[in-house]
């Protein structure tokens, strides 16, 4: 016997909102808290240059945040599935990566039934890489791009954040086996129903 566990849209748009809040106050108040005296002094030699320099480094920093999103979202998806692929028997062969249309999702998909454990790992990792330890040494080191980037990649893992709490109820011998379809994936009440 098994059940089909699937966010609804609404609800992860919903979630993504208040933990952006939630992200945006509490990194905005550590970084004010710490870094206020170097921010106010980088401030002041931004805008004491010419209009021109001010314009080409605001331009760069959009290109390097624009690359720097578009290699983060592929590295997020790869990260997914090198930690699946790390549980399952047949490895990189079980994993698929594309994009969904409706909504607009880039996905990791795990043919191959996972325990609890190795599920969640391979849900948060990206998270966890790609978002809270960015976010972590930008705030020890005073490195804004650093947080913006975790901020980014933290708020983007909403669905991810959703589907582990989702799983928080499993059993210890309940397997789940990844929705090929949607975003969500099936609880398998016991090991013994698959053969692996």
């Amino acid at each position: 016997m098994s059940r089909k566990v699937a966010p609804k849209i609404i609800d992860l748009k919903k979630l993504s909102f208040w933990l952006s809040i939630v992200l945006l106050l509490v990194n905005g108040i550590l970084f004010f808290a710490f870094w206020r005296h170097e921010l106010a002094l980088n401030l002041s030699h931004f805008f004491s240059q010419n209009f021109k320099s001010v314009i080409i480094q605001m331009l760069v920093g959009y290109v390097i945040l624009v690359v720097a999103f578009i290699f983060g979202i592929v590295l997020h998806e790869l990260i997914h599935g090198l930690c699946f692929a790390f549980f399952c028997k047949k490895g990189f062969k079980s994993i698929r990566f594309g994009i969904r249309k409706n909504p607009l999702v880039f996905y990791t998909h795990c043919a191959e039934p996972l325990k609890r454990i190795p599920f969640w790992i391979g849900t948060l990792a990206p998270c966890a890489i790609l978002g809270i330890i960015p976010t972590l040494i930008g705030q020890t080191i005073g490195s804004l791009g650093l947080i913006v980037f975790g901020f980014l990649f933290t708020a983007f893992s909403v669905g991810d954040i959703y589907l582990v709490w989702e799983a928080g109820v499993l059993k210890k011998t309940d397997v789940v086996l990844d929705d090929p379809e949607n975003i969500g994936f099936m609880i398998v009440d016991s090991e013994k129903e698959l053969d692996f």
